[in-house]
């Protein structure tokens, strides 16, 4: 519990207990990581995806102009078949989500990287289009991230929280931010935003109280003078 406290940290409702990230201890993260590791975080944090959909991104999903990330397809592991792309768990997982400048500036910069990186390499570079990879550019396995992320949170002085904890982060301050529930479903890919509703039932109250307060905040002052009003006449 003490250390749930110094870090700002909450429980969630669900049967099995997780750690929220808020981001002041994402901030905290990025000058410790290596490219690509702040964009993948940065791009956890803020689009609020899985590691399925993180990992099956491409290039030609990123819309730099408008600083988009289109999320499309998830990438999947068979021994049978290898590392392959798939259709997203529903339709409402395939969407076009915002993003901050500067992660598209993080973006760039690694793009660059891997440019470099293919010219050293030569004909050993597989163009796999893809923006994680592997050294040599062929597909990252898919728990890839979620061991990277496993192996960075022991080796430093956070929580033992865990990598989908990113995204309950993201739909937790969106909720908390006063942000409309069926926005926040649609940033999030669920089917409507009764999912978001019932998943995020504790967040939702959390705002609502908070509404509440801003509204006595504004109210009441003029509550008193009325009250002043009615004592002096």
């Amino acid at each position: 519990m003490t250390q749930r406290i110094h870090w700002n940290l909450k429980f969630d409702n669900f049967l099995t207990p997780c750690l929220y990230c808020d981001h002041k201890k994402t901030d905290w993260m990025l000058p410790h990581l290596r490219y690509p590791s702040p964009f993948l975080l940065e791009e956890l944090y803020h689009i609020g995806a899985d590691q399925k959909c993180v990992n099956s991104d491409f290039w030609k999903d990123i819309d730099f102009k408008h600083s988009i990330i289109n999320v499309n397809r998830s990438s999947l592991y068979l021994p049978e078949k290898g590392i392959f792309t798939d259709e997203t768990k529903n339709n409402s997982s395939i969407r076009p989500v915002k993003v901050p400048d500067y992660v598209i500036q993080l973006l760039k910069k690694y793009r660059l990287q891997q440019k470099e990186q293919r010219l050293k390499l030569g004909d050993q570079r597989q163009d796999s289009g893809r923006i994680l990879v592997q050294w040599n550019g062929a597909p990252i396995h898919p728990s890839t991230v979620t061991s990277w992320f496993h192996k960075f949170i022991c080796n430093s002085d956070l929580p033992d929280i865990h990598l989908h904890s990113m995204r309950h982060t993201n739909i937790t301050l969106q909720i908390a931010g006063g942000i409309p529930i069926t926005t926040v479903a649609v940033r999030a890919g669920h089917v409507n935003a009764n999912t978001t509703s019932k998943i995020y039932a504790h967040a939702i109250k959390s705002a609502d109280e908070a509404a509440l307060q801003y509204l006595e905040n504004i109210l009441q002052p003029k509550t008193g003078k009325n009250r002043k009003k009615n004592i002096s006449s």
